[in-house]
């Protein structure tokens, strides 16, 4: 007999003595139940060698994790209790809810460490990632250490949450198990580390850096006055106009960011000063909250900037480019519907602070797709925004889903006729390079490219049909004191602005 078929019935015949003390239904379904498990095993004497290799297997994975894990403590107590002759830093570790209140977040790729430094690199790494067609070459030269990593040591790529816009939702982080040098500058604050899309455009700055962050910064108990939270880039922040369209500028909407309660000084992570550590770090952002209009309220209250729901502006916005050739016609169509309180405005001239008031007290913005309709976000909940598109020529409506869960009605109008605008297209793609005449007709009589930005029809002008727009105001449910005239936000008079748009179609 099998040696495990011996153990097997000695087993039985010892449980069975045993059960045999006890009577009914209770120790006839043990024996039949052991009898079954012998059975089966007998036959499947491979199952059960899978299963014993298994649970082996099992055992020693869990003896050495915690062997690591209690060696860890035991070294890591002693190198915080004893300042050690190899210039280790005598420090408390910073743990989960310390002293400045950190909350730590991991969850959906948001992932938080502690120790976290910024060393000098021995070689220079040379980066070249892609964005809207173009290519972006930078050059690393410093690296991501996270100090007393536990059982994690040597480099990792560390996969993070990011807007889909991101063309690098990752970092090289290097993990040590040793504690700081002594040579390091600490500070007991968080640092943020941010995979940005295009700061100096409104609408992606918002939802792909703003809105994450802010959810991000909220979750880890750091929004509030005086938390010094340090934002760090992936990507490069200095990045020229020639080589994409200096997307990367970012000190434009600088204003907004220091609302989340960071320090004013924000770049790539190499471009921080050596030997720099913080307490706490976060790597992704991810915008996970129930009711964004708190983010817009947050940001108006910390410019200081009140919301006065009984009035309201219908705000037409023109832009330096896709503009609205016959604005002159809306207007007096605008203002013979009785609507007093109606001005034009040019969001590209004007500071952040200042836009951001437009927004707050108009009732009605209007004006062609493009990243400054993302300011609609901040008018009074209710409120409209008529969006003006194309997309018969290949340039569609885009806002409905980011202005109407801040409780803003979006209405869609389309334009009655479209106009190339060359010296826009030239200007923002070809870098102020001329389209000959036979690139032109051939551009006219084929599909768009690829890109999104190499494309004639989003570069151009429109005609709306006063009819159109005066169907859509008629749906507004709200009345504007009748006590003021147009106004336009310029120095300028109507007259003369309007003098000054229709010379540029000329």
């Amino acid at each position: 007999m099998h040696a495990f078929e011996q153990a097997c019935v000695v087993h039985y015949l010892t449980m069975n003595l045993s059960l045999n003390r006890n009577s009914g239904t209770e120790t006839r379904c043990c024996r039949l139940a052991f009898v079954w498990l012998v059975g089966y095993f007998n036959s499947h004497k491979t199952c059960l060698n899978c299963l014993i290799l298994t649970l082996t297997v099992a055992a020693l994975a869990m003896i050495r994790l915690l062997f690591i894990v209690s060696s860890d403590f035991q070294r890591i107590s002693m190198l915080y209790r004893n300042t050690s002759a190899t210039g280790s830093v005598k420090r408390s570790p910073v743990w989960p809810y310390n002293n400045y209140g950190f909350h730590p977040v991991n969850e959906k790729g948001v992932y938080s460490f502690w120790n976290v430094c910024i060393e000098a690199r021995s070689e220079f790494i040379q980066r070249e990632t892609d964005f809207l067609g173009q290519k972006i070459h930078f050059q690393e030269t410093k690296q991501i250490v996270i100090y007393n990593s536990f059982y994690r040591d040597g480099v990792q790529k560390v996969y993070v949450a990011g807007s889909h816009n991101s063309p690098w939702n990752q970092w090289d982080i290097r993990f040590s198990r040793n504690s700081i040098p002594s040579t390091h500058a600490f500070h007991n604050t968080t640092a943020f580390f941010v995979v940005q899309t295009c700061p100096v455009n409104f609408h992606h700055f918002w939802i792909d850096e703003f809105v994450p962050l802010f959810c991000v910064i909220k979750k880890a108990n750091r929004l509030q006055p005086g938390s010094r939270n340090q934002i760090i880039y992936r990507l490069p922040t200095n990045l020229t106009k020639d080589s994409i369209c200096g997307c990367y500028n970012k000190t434009t909407f600088e204003e907004v960011l220091f609302s989340l309660y960071t320090t004013t000084f924000h770049d790539v992570f190499y471009h921080m000063n050596t030997n720099t550590c913080y307490s706490s770090g976060v790597f992704g952002i991810s915008a996970v909250i129930d009711n964004p209009r708190k983010i817009v309220e947050h940001t108006l209250k910390y410019m200081n900037i009140s919301v006065h729901q009984e009035e309201g502006y219908v705000t037409i916005i023109q832009r330096n480019f896709r503009r609205i050739i016959n604005i002159n016609e809306l207007m007096h169509a605008i203002n013979s519907m009785g609507f007093r309180n109606m001005r034009v405005v040019n969001l590209e001239t004007m500071g952040v602070v200042e836009q951001a008031k437009i927004a707050a007290s108009s009732r009605v913005m209007i004006g062609v797709q493009g990243a400054g309709l993302q300011w609609a976000a901040f008018m009074p909940p209710g409120s409209n925004l008529i969006e003006i598109a194309w997309p018969y020529k290949h340039w569609g409506f885009y806002f409905s889903s980011y202005v109407t869960q801040y409780q803003i009605v979006h209405h869609q109008l389309y334009a009655q006729h479209v106009r190339v605008n060359w010296s826009s297209y030239e200007h923002m793609v070809r870098h102020g390079n001329p389209v000959s005449m036979e690139e032109r007709i051939e551009l006219l009589q084929s599909r768009p490219k690829t890109s999104s930005l190499d494309n004639i029809w989003k570069w151009g002008d429109a005609i709306v049909n006063k009819d159109d727009l005066i169907s859509i105001l008629s749906t507004v449910d709200f009345t504007i004191p009748q006590t003021q005239d147009i106004v336009i936000e310029s120095e300028v008079s109507v007259k003369n602005q309007l003098k000054f748009w229709n010379s540029s179609f000329s």
